[in-house]
């Protein structure tokens, strides 16, 4: 029977599935937050100022300089917590 649907019937039902899933996700953030108005407000942004922009690009530089830059500066530190319990 199942195989006898067109795919445009599975379509509609997997378009009905998620207006399913998206409406109830909106009913239990309805629930938690309990005020439908402060939802905007807890899911805007805080506005940054150029300063803290500027810190987020240079972090982000140097991120992409050296991406596994921390673990290899921790894999240098637990090698040399090692050596010096070895000896």
């Amino acid at each position: 029977m199942l195989d006898k649907l067109s795919p445009l019937v599975w379509a509609a039902i997997a378009f009905l599935f998620l207006i399913f899933i998206l409406v109830n996700a909106w009913m239990i953030a309805l629930l938690r937050h309990g005020d439908p108005r402060s939802l905007n407000q807890n899911m805007q942004r805080p506005r940054k100022d150029a300063s803290a922009l500027h810190s987020d690009f240079q972090n982000l530089a140097k991120v992409a300089r050296n991406p596994f830059r921390e673990e290899q500066e921790n894999l240098a530190r637990l090698a040399e917590e090692v050596k010096k319990l070895k000896s």
